[in-house]
């Protein structure tokens, strides 16, 4: 039961993220701040870590970051790519989206695993 509560809200958060991907198209190119039009980046590294909680039941710092040099290896890469270009505020977008994620677990997930902790244990001693 706990682990499902925990996969819902890893799952919840990868979704959250994706919506607002959308409201982030919608807004076109009227909108003109910094790291607004990297924000794509920032929030691939949420989705694609809140899915790989959700698949390991658990959190580990290694697929955030893992992630996350991914996603700069793919900037790198887009010097030799012709149709494509680098952007060094995209590497930065994707560094901001790992300290959100992050941050986010801290706050959020930390709890939820407490409370699976506390239940486990509650449950073993009766």
């Amino acid at each position: 039961m706990t682990y499902a509560c925990i996969r819902i809200a890893y799952l919840a958060l990868a979704l959250s993220f994706y919506l607002l991907g959308y409201w982030h198209e919608s807004m076109g190119n009227s909108y003109d701040a910094l790291l607004f039009h990297n924000y794509p980046n920032a929030i691939t590294v949420i989705i694609c870590s809140a899915l790989m909680g959700a698949a390991y039941s658990e959190h580990r710092n290694t697929n955030v970051v893992g992630v996350t040099i991914g996603l700069i290896i793919y900037e790198v890469m887009q010097l030799w790519i012709p149709a494509r270009t680098f952007d060094w505020l995209d590497i930065m977008a994707s560094i901001v989206g790992m300290v959100l994620y992050l941050t986010a677990f801290q706050l959020v997930f930390k709890r939820l695993v407490r409370r699976k902790v506390r239940c486990k244990q509650s449950n073993t001693a009766t």
